[in-house]
């Protein structure tokens, strides 16, 4: 998936006068944007699956109908009329990374010096591949990994302190950083890992010594010490897979992403039902409920309707009728529902009552968001 860092929505309302949980409607803007860039890029996605007769198409078509439709419920609410849950979803997967975050975080912050380490393992083989051969890796992976778990636990008498995620790179090419040389990568599975440093340095040190039939670059195996500890938990947790092996940059005036379709394919089949969430230590103590969010149904997780403070329209005519009470009412209502538009990159609601059209984030601008796909290295 591409690096949702820059869309996830964090902001909470902070307005004088606003109670605590309503938000305002500015704060959609960063959801605004993650569904430009996931129109942008699941539609060649929709393409090869087509054209291949790929067994995800049935998903991409779920994420491209995902967060189209808002629905205003009564008390100023909005709600999503359907949400996809997939793994590429950025919205959806915002809402897992959101609730995996308030869960975890309290843990890791029982931890006095929190460490992040990246374990990977020579994937050269993977080129080519196919889901089935990427899934046995990440087992062989995570195997080793509950064996070092395992070995540290006889020795220390505990289990080490660590959460663990499962990410993986698409094959397809990319840019070395330093030498900007373009080369033709295959899919990379790896693990990450925060928790306690001193822990997480003796895994490290257990997987490069295990290293004697197939070498583990010790360079590779990157540990760092993490001051910011929410910070390396949103990295620990972030996606299951990148979509755009670089970041997209600005050509001619807009953001491009480039991005290998089969190569996504492969790992979207690869990571399907597969558990990439795992605990150690401190946080098996909340194992259940992280299970669940990486699992259940999105519809669990996302159940409430969030309230907001400056919505467009109420939905009610300004004339208003005596009842026969005394009391006064709107002469008349209306069902408020704002529609996705993909050219003008806002949600839209026509008032039947004033004939109006409102906008539901305001003073939205245009992002100039486009993707060229890739299905080999011929193109």
């Amino acid at each position: 998936m591409v690096d949702p860092s820059f869309l996830i929505n964090k902001n909470k309302s902070t307005t004088p006068g606003v109670l605590p949980g309503v938000k305002s409607v500015k704060s959609l803007e960063r959801k605004r944007l993650q569904m430009v860039v996931k129109g942008a890029m699941v539609a060649p996605l929709l393409d090869y699956a087509n054209k291949v007769g790929s067994p995800n198409l049935p998903e991409y078509i779920a994420v491209s109908g995902c967060s189209r439709s808002i629905n205003q419920e009564p008390g100023n609410k909005l709600k999503a009329s359907y949400r996809c849950g997939s793994r590429l979803c950025l919205v959806c997967n915002t809402i897992r990374q959101e609730k995996a975050v308030e869960l975890y975080l309290p843990v890791l912050r029982q931890i006095d010096r929190v460490g992040f380490l990246v374990l990977t393992h020579s994937s050269k083989h993977l080129e080519g591949a196919d889901s089935s051969q990427v899934r046995e890796h990440v087992k062989r992976l995570t195997k080793e990994l509950a064996s070092i778990t395992r070995a540290f636990a006889r020795v220390n008498e505990r289990t080490p302190d660590y959460l663990m995620s499962i990410e993986a790179n698409p094959e397809g090419w990319k840019k070395d950083k330093k030498t900007e040389r373009t080369y033709w990568a295959p899919c990379n599975p790896h693990i990450n890992l925060v928790g306690r440093y001193s822990d997480l340095e003796a895994i490290r040190n257990e997987w490069i010594a295990r290293s004697s039939i197939e070498f583990r670059d010790p360079q590779n195996q990157r540990l760092e010490e993490k001051g910011t500890s929410e910070k390396c938990l949103r990295e620990c947790i972030k996606y299951p897979l990148k979509v755009f092996l670089n970041p997209p940059k600005s050509e001619g005036g807009r953001a491009l992403g480039k991005m290998n379709v089969r190569g996504v394919d492969v790992l979207v089949s690869a990571f399907k039902g597969l558990r990439r969430v795992r605990q150690s230590g401190l946080f098996y103590a909340v194992k259940d409920e992280g299970d669940k969010i990486s699992q259940a149904d999105i519809s669990e997780l996302d159940l409430q309707a969030q309230s907001y403070n400056d919505l467009p329209t109420t939905g009610e005519s300004d004339e208003l009728v005596v009842q026969w009470d005394g009391s006064l009412l709107p002469s008349s209502t209306e069902m408020v529902v704002y529609t996705w538009n993909d050219k003008l990159q806002n949600w839209f609601f026509t008032s039947l009552i004033t004939g109006e059209k409102y906008a539901l984030v305001p003073g939205s601008w245009l992002l100039s968001f486009s993707v060229l796909s890739y299905s080999g290295k011929d193109g």
